[in-house]
């Protein structure tokens, strides 16, 4: 299962497992602490964004508990610092969601993905905005190590949408 959990101070969190438990959190200081840990992969938001942790931190947190650092990247360059920093998987997760990030279209970010994986040496993920089967293929063929299928399966309202707005554009 694949769980969206929200940690301490408004910082989200992904968490790969079959049991939801809030991985990291922060305190009033911005001190990262890992609260329970049953999972492999521990993702977090890695963009240039304020944070009230260190992202070196975080990661080498990740580390000492044998966990696996999936970063959440919006832009090339926070990917790659990522990677020199110690992540071991980088994720496109919020690219278009930040502002400082270019991806506006409703689909996939192809050429951050293609970019990132012709220069990193870490395993790739292609997540956000993953709404066809055909986005699937493109990310393999770009080099992608996954996918990450969210709201297109996960969130009926916005599926939903999608079909009455394709209702709406043939009429």
């Amino acid at each position: 299962m694949i769980e969206r959990v929200v940690a301490h101070r408004e910082q989200a969190f992904t968490v790969f497992t079959d049991v939801v438990e809030t991985v990291l959190s922060t305190d009033e200081d911005g001190a990262v602490g890992i609260v329970v840990c049953t999972v492999d992969i521990i993702a977090f938001d890695a963009t240039s964004r304020d944070h009230k942790f260190d992202i070196g931190e975080a990661i080498s947190l990740i580390h000492s508990a044998k966990r696996y650092a999936m970063a959440d990247i919006s832009t090339f360059e926070e990917g790659i610092n990522n990677a020199m920093l110690g992540a071991d998987i980088i994720s496109t997760t919020l690219s278009g969601y930040t502002s400082h990030s270019e991806n506006n279209s409703e689909g996939p970010d192809f050429e951050l993905l293609k970019k990132l994986v012709e220069a990193a040496d870490i395993p790739v993920i292609l997540e956000g905005k993953v709404w066809e089967t055909s986005d699937v293929q493109k990310a393999f063929e770009l080099g992608a190590y996954s996918v990450v299928i969210g709201s297109a399966i996960t969130r009926p309202q916005l599926i939903t949408k999608r079909f009455v707005n394709s209702i709406q554009q043939a009429k």
